[in-house]
This record gives C-alpha cells, sequence and structure tokens, in this order.
C-alpha cells in the first residue's frame, strides 16, 4: 500500500514542494514517510495527510463525472469530458467501482472506505456530501426498515391476538345462551 500511497506525485500535492526538489522519499511504514530535499531539509508525511488530499483531488474532479440510475441499485458514472463509463455499486459498507483507480483506492483506504471520483459523484447525485453520510444515512434507512418490520409484526400480532379474543367472545357469549337456554330464561 505505502508504494502507491508516498509517491511522488501525492507527496508534491500534500508539500507544495516541486519533484525537482525532492531527492528522495524514505517510506518508513504504512503509517509515514520522510521527504529528503535537496537543501538538506527532512518532512515527515502521514498516511492522514496524503488520504485526506487525495480524498479532495478526487472530490474536485468528480464534478464532470454525470450519473445515470440504472434501476438495479446500480448507476453508470459517464465522464463528460473524456467520455468514459464505469458502473458504480452502492452497498452496505462501500461504494464498488468498475474504474482502475478504485483498486488503488481500495488498497490505500483498506477496503470500505475506498472511493474514486465516480463514487463521490454517486454521493453528491445522491445528495450527500461524504462518505460518512453515506454511512450514516444507510444506517438510518436500515433502522427505518427494522422499526417497519416491527410494526408490520405487531399488526400482525394484534390482528391474531383480535381474532382469538373474537372467538373467546364468541365461546363466552355462546355458553351464556346456551346456559340461559338451559335454565329456561
Amino acid at each position: 500500500m505505502s508504494h502507491i500511497l508516498f509517491n511522488f506525485s501525492n507527496i508534491e500535492k500534500v508539500t507544495w514542494i516541486d519533484r525537482k526538489d525532492i531527492k528522495m522519499i524514505k517510506i518508513n511504514s504504512n503509517e509515514y514517510c520522510t521527504v529528503h530535499l535537496k537543501a538538506g531539509e527532512t518532512i515527515k508525511i502521514t498516511a492522514e495527510e496524503v488520504k485526506e488530499v487525495m480524498t479532495e483531488a478526487r472530490k474536485t474532479r468528480s464534478s464532470n463525472i454525470e450519473i445515470i440510475d440504472n434501476k438495479d441499485n446500480t448507476y453508470t458514472a459517464k465522464n463528460t469530458v473524456k467520455g468514459t463509463e464505469y458502473t458504480v455499486m452502492p452497498n452496505d459498507c462501500f461504494i464498488d467501482c468498475t474504474c482502475p483507480d478504485y483498486g488503488n483506492q481500495w488498497i490505500i483506504f483498506e477496503g470500505e472506505k475506498a472511493l474514486c471520483k465516480h463514487g463521490h459523484a454517486l454521493l453528491n447525485h445522491l445528495g450527500l456530501s461524504s462518505f460518512q453520510e453515506y454511512l450514516e444515512d444507510l444506517e438510518e434507512k436500515q433502522i427505518q426498515r427494522q422499526y417497519q418490520e416491527y410494526l408490520e409484526e405487531q399488526e400482525y400480532y394484534h390482528l391474531i391476538n383480535g381474532e382469538f379474543d373474537y372467538i373467546e367472545e364468541y365461546e363466552r357469549l355462546n355458553q351464556e345462551i346456551s346456559r340461559d337456554i338451559n335454565l329456561g330464561m
């Protein structure tokens, strides 16, 4: 993962330092790298800093993506500039995409938090501003579904109990009538 995350292009975006001024990038772990400049300085860059810049770049580049609803819980993401199209598939804990960048995002963001520019365009299309908001929206919808199922079960329960109550009342009245008839009333 670290070789995808801590490359010259990403380091330039985080530090705003031109590549020609960078002597070397030393990957110390998956969590950080040190950037050695030709001027002799050393800068520590964390994985979180790079991920944040990558996310913002993808959000910005998502503005030229048109989202088309395929009616089967998938969407087509069409790049209006390049003319490319990819399928975007929202799931319970991630948004999957068929584009090549999504595979890198999956590695860098360790799966569930992966989001390419097509995923960001879908979030925008759905009226959501972040992946976290997407997850919260999913959780809210799940709670609403569970509550609806609960209410439906309660209605069924009351219906059954209502029928039993009706049957019990019918039997009680029947017994009273039979008793009254036997007593000659």
